[in-house]
């Protein structure tokens, strides 16, 4: 069964017309492999998180799904926390730490704030 990453892999392969063994090449993987991770059997590789976007230069809205697989399938968001400045992680941790008793309009307008960016 797919997992979120093995979803948008599977429909990246339609849109570009590739084929799994095309894919596996271009990230330098087995075929088995990438088969392994679109199922959930192995952990998708760290460097999968910014080489896809690269590889297949994803727009905005594209490397936003990419995003959302990568969270749907579990993974941690080190390589996205790593990258900020100090004060964007004191935000995303204030975030994190306030959004359970946050009312449903506050979350709306967050929500509408980052999808009018």
């Amino acid at each position: 069964m797919k997992n979120d990453i093995g979803v948008f892999l599977a429909k990246l392969q339609k849109e570009t017309g590739e084929t799994a063994d095309e894919m596996a090449k271009k990230l330098r993987i087995s075929r088995g492999f990438y088969f392994a991770v679109c199922n959930g059997r192995k952990k998708c590789p760290d460097k999968w998180f910014e080489l896809i976007p690269h590889v297949y230069k994803l727009d905005d809205e594209k490397r936003q799904e990419w995003i959302g697989a990568i969270i749907g399938s579990n993974h941690r968001l080190d390589w996205i926390y790593d990258k900020l400045n100090d004060a964007d992680k004191d935000l995303v941790f204030t975030l994190a730490n306030y959004i359970d008793n946050m009312e449903p309009k506050q979350k709306e307008a967050i929500r509408e704030i980052i999808n009018n960016r």
